[in-house]
């Protein structure tokens, strides 16, 4: 089965999710697309980069998938469904069935609307669906994706949507408690690495970043990342962010 999670802020909600520390043995695999890099704009590099991972992550998949591409050194011109039934599904199969593991693992695949032909895009979701639809193996796909027509139509075909969850990031999504779960988890992290021994932040000083957070994780996520400066004082830098005047210099907001 898969997950699609589609909205705004779905790239700082992916990140997040294979940053978690319960993900460290669940994640074996992370691609995220960019349509301003030629070498993230194309389906190309998505199955060697994920089989490559898998073999990093989970150590007995890597002679199975070496051998594989040693065998047929042209498989990667080869149809993406078979490249993901021999790099990833069979390795992976042949893995739970030695090790008699049923644990289940996951891959992430961020920005698929970024990849730039949307043939590819549909040929993606299709080529992962029918792997799995077949193994049944404990290994989830969680794909993170603008909404975009040709995406969501894909999705909804019957033989599709029989073997996927959907999480529209929408206005029916209420956001508030993750993105304060997130502040919260991500503030005792900068407390642990920068020494901070006092109790903050302040609980009114976390509402009001949900607040202007507006139920999108883009914020929270610029934020975090403003502040976890070891140049600077965390302390200093949060209370710059709550009376932050977008004509200041050092505006947090440049990466966006």
């Amino acid at each position: 089965m898969d997950l699609w999670a589609s909205g705004a802020g779905k790239s700082a909600i992916s990140r997040s999710v294979a940053e978690r520390k319960d993900m460290k043995d669940m994640l074996c695999g992370f691609f995220a697309f960019s349509r301003n890099s030629s070498t993230r704009n194309t389906v190309d590099p998505l199955v060697p980069t994920l089989a490559y991972q898998l073999a990093t992550y989970v150590h007995e998949t890597k002679r199975l998938i070496s051998d594989t591409i040693e065998d047929d050194p042209q498989i990667f011109s080869k149809s993406l469904e078979f490249q993901i039934q021999k790099l990833i599904v069979e390795p992976f199969e042949n893995y739970l069935q030695k090790s008699n593991n049923d644990k289940a693992r996951c891959m992430i695949i961020d920005g698929l609307d970024e990849c730039q032909d949307p043939k590819v895009q549909r040929n993606i979701i299709h080529s992962i669906v029918e792997n799995m639809s077949r193994s049944r193996i404990a290994l989830r796909f969680i794909i993170f994706s603008r909404p975009e027509l040709e995406i969501r139509a894909t999705f909804k075909r019957t033989n599709i949507s029989d073997y996927c969850t959907v999480l529209e990031l929408d206005d029916r999504f209420k956001p508030d408690r993750d993105i304060e779960l997130f502040l919260r988890d991500k503030f005792d992290e900068i407390k642990k690495t920068h020494d901070i021994f006092i109790s903050w932040p302040e609980e009114w000083q976390i509402m009001k970043l949900i607040g202007k957070s507006s139920g999108q994780f883009i914020y929270p996520a610029t934020v975090i990342k403003y502040i976890d400066n070891h140049r600077c004082d965390p302390v200093q830098q949060l209370e710059r962010i709550l009376d932050i005047d977008d004509s200041q210099t050092g505006n947090p907001y440049a990466e966006i």
